[in-house]
């Protein structure tokens, strides 16, 4: 490879990391529509039904209550959010009858 073509190439690689670092995830917050049980791992209670897995429910997040989303994680079968509230971390299974997305307060 050429001086100039390394050149082109560097630049293009720098454009580019320099574009990665400005994207990231816009923070958001679930609001409960109705109380959320919070469970231990990234799976749903009782998963998969022919052998299911340990899990266990932490604690239940109040109906209104607005819970932080760290990450989502996405099963065959679910869609759970990690995510952090006064007590700490956990997992909530999505239903769109029981929350709702929201950007987060600050």
């Amino acid at each position: 490879m050429d001086k100039k073509m390394r050149h082109r190439t560097s630049n293009w690689l720098a454009c580019l990391l320099a574009i990665t670092a400005c994207c990231h995830r816009t923070q958001a917050c679930l609001v409960a529509r109705e109380d959320l049980a919070v469970v231990e791992s990234p799976f749903p209670i009782d998963y998969p039904s022919s052998n299911p897995l340990p899990n266990r429910v932490l604690r239940v997040v109040p109906t209104a209550s607005r819970i932080e989303v760290i990450d989502r994680v996405v099963g065959k079968d679910y869609l759970m959010y990690k995510i952090r509230d006064t007590a700490g971390l956990g997992y909530v299974q999505f239903d769109i009858t029981k929350m709702k997305e929201a950007p987060c307060d600050g």
